[in-house]
């Protein structure tokens, strides 16, 4: 069996001439397989999905969530003190999940999505005024 140190260790570092890109170490894992293992910065073993397709079946999978029957023995993403190991318990997942859902949808539904168009026009012809004014700096 693969030791946990043995293992690809997350976060991969980034090439910093290309910071918003992909990591090279997730690009090459990524061309291996839709599902590898590795270890997270906390030491301990994980599965990561690499691919969109595979992330979104999951995703959509009611069998997984951000819950765990023992959440003592689970896996850690990392050793900070909040958001890194699993959360609730696996009987309040779907009624948390639910919770969720019906207080962020009105964030996007369709007359929240074109106000904000409305409010990304204005800042967008703000933009443009101030661009055809005198240069930061220069006093008219």
């Amino acid at each position: 069996m693969t030791q946990a140190q043995d293992l690809a260790r997350l976060p991969f570092p980034r090439d910093p001439q290309d910071v918003n890109g992909i990591a090279p170490k997730f690009r090459a894992l990524r061309s291996q397989s839709p599902v590898v293992r590795v270890g997270t910065s906390a030491g301990d073993e994980a599965w990561l999905v690499t691919r969109y397709g595979e992330v979104k079946q999951l995703l959509n999978d009611p069998r997984l969530g951000r819950s765990h029957a023992h959440p003592e023995r689970a896996a850690r993403v990392a050793n900070a003190a909040v958001l890194t190991g699993p959360l609730g318990k696996p009987e309040d997942e779907v009624p948390t999940r639910t919770r969720f859902r019906r207080l962020l949808s009105p964030a996007f539904s369709p007359p929240c999505r074109a106000s904000e168009e409305r409010c990304r026009g204005a800042r967008g012809a703000a933009v443009r005024r101030a661009r055809g004014g005198p240069e930061p700096g220069q006093l008219p």
